[in-house]
């Protein structure tokens, strides 16, 4: 349960990422199709804004971005974390200020990773598709522009307004609770029942 994990300092150290830093954390596949392109390219855009904003990307395959990460120069901002025990999950996200989900709409499956930023309280940098505003509400900033600049944008407007972050990553929280398997399993038996009365009648 997130409720019961160490401090995010703790969290932090467990990790590697320096105390004092805005965490920003992707988490998944590292692929072309999930949009991680948008987020690499959206890094330099925020680093003149807030130089010491820690990316952490959480995933697999990890070799090419690791030279990626080396060519561009961007090893005091990036940490990469891998393998990541997806038991180790919480205490990751546990460690963040702000989920990335890049993917753009040449995909349609919803993100589970949303998911899981939203049970940890963290608000989310995301594209606006129906997909994210079903799950997220109103925990998220939504850039209509499918491109690493608005990536870039959402990162900068949650790191400029801490207290819109804070609400929106506990509106998350909240809001995860209607996704749990716990209620998804009430509203089945609810079901069930109803069909059992009226099979019975």
């Amino acid at each position: 349960s997130y409720a019961t994990l160490p401090t995010r300092g703790e969290c932090q150290k467990k990790f590697g990422i320096p105390p004092d830093k805005s965490v920003i954390i992707y988490t998944g596949a590292l692929m072309p199709n999930k949009g991680i392109g948008h987020l690499l390219e959206a890094i330099p855009l925020v680093l003149p804004s807030y130089p010491d904003a820690c990316f952490v990307l959480a995933g697999f395959p990890i070799e090419w971005l690791r030279e990626y990460v080396k060519v561009h120069q961007l090893e005091k901002n990036v940490i990469l974390v891998h393998p990541l025990n997806y038991f180790e999950l919480p205490f990751l996200l546990r460690a963040g200020d702000i989920g990335i989900d890049p993917k753009d709409s040449s995909t349609r499956q919803a993100s589970g990773k949303i998911l899981q930023y939203m049970a940890s309280g963290l608000p989310v940098v995301c594209f606006d598709r129906k997909n994210n505003r079903e799950y997220l509400g109103e925990g998220a900033y939504y850039s209509s522009e499918i491109s690493a600049q608005g990536i870039a944008r959402g990162i900068i407007y949650f790191l400029s307004n801490p207290t819109d972050a804070k609400t929106k990553g506990e509106a998350n929280r909240k809001r995860a609770r209607e996704f749990s398997w716990e209620k998804s399993g009430r509203k089945l038996e609810g079901v069930y029942k109803r069909v059992g009365v009226k099979e019975k009648q």
